[in-house]
């Protein structure tokens, strides 16, 4: 057992170190691997969490390389129908899962990850957890994690999401709703690759980590240098007005756009 422990934490650490070098890079964010003619330019992780899913579910379930539902979320799949292809891994305190569904699952080839002695962390916290050390999603560059059921229903859930993406700023996740999507930008210089097609034009960049000094281009409000925090200075309800917008910010920032998906 403690080998098998030492193993699991050796991967841990290397995972994590190819995701930190990839973050110190320069960084492009895009999302190309929504769309419907998605080429694999990088690899797709598909989590489903334990809400109410955007339209774009099944399309998405259907194109990803990696699937995972977080508890009660092997339970929203299938009362949508999707049962084939089957999740890789069905993981949490598994407290809101249906007993018939994650038998179902099983038998279909899904590894059941029970984490309930764990108390201290959320679902969405442990899937991020198992992926790093079970799967090679985040291990070359493009790679991408679509979290579906994080918008919508009690806030401060919404907020314990973002703040998992916050916790894990160097892996590259996109919150995907029918109405928004919403993804970490880092410190640094931040290339963001628009298809209108997808999302925006409208878009924000919320300071949720505290002060920070943003700098912009490719936007109807650009900030040039400017303090964003809140209870003072926060963008809202801007616009993307070219297909690259660049973000500079000293602290991680939350950007979110309309979806268009």
């Amino acid at each position: 057992r403690n080998r098998q422990g030492e193993g699991e934490r050796e991967s841990l650490a290397r995972a994590t170190a190819t995701a930190t070098a990839m973050a110190s890079r320069p960084t492009t964010l895009w999302t190309e691997c929504l769309g419907k003619d998605y080429v694999n330019k990088g690899r797709i992780g598909v989590l489903i969490l334990n809400h109410d899913l955007p339209s774009c579910t099944e399309r998405l379930w259907n194109q990803a390389s990696t699937r995972v539902c977080a508890d009660g979320g092997c339970s929203r799949i299938r009362a949508l129908g999707i049962e084939d292809p089957p999740p890789d891994f069905v993981i949490g305190d598994l407290d809101s899962a249906l007993e018939e569904d994650l038998s179902f699952f099983e038998n279909a080839g899904a590894k059941i990850v029970d984490l309930s002695a764990d108390q201290d962390t959320t679902d969405l916290d442990k899937c991020f957890r198992v992926l790093l050390e079970k799967t090679d999603l985040w291990r070359r560059e493009g790679d991408v994690l679509a979290i579906l059921g994080g918008f919508g229903g009690r806030w401060d859930r919404e907020m314990s999401n973002l703040n998992v993406m916050l916790r894990h700023a160097d892996l590259d996740s996109i919150l995907v709703g029918d109405a928004s999507l919403a993804r970490v930008v880092r410190p640094g210089t931040n290339d963001i690759d628009l298809n209108f097609d997808l999302e925006g034009p409208g878009c924000a960049l919320i300071p949720l980590c505290g002060p920070c000094r943003v700098t912009t281009t490719g936007l109807r409000w650009n900030l040039r240098d400017r303090k964003t925090v809140f209870g003072e200075l926060v963008s809202t309800s801007n616009e993307a007005v070219e297909r690259r917008v660049t973000v500079e910010t000293d602290v991680p920032l939350v950007w979110t756009t309309d979806s268009n998906l």
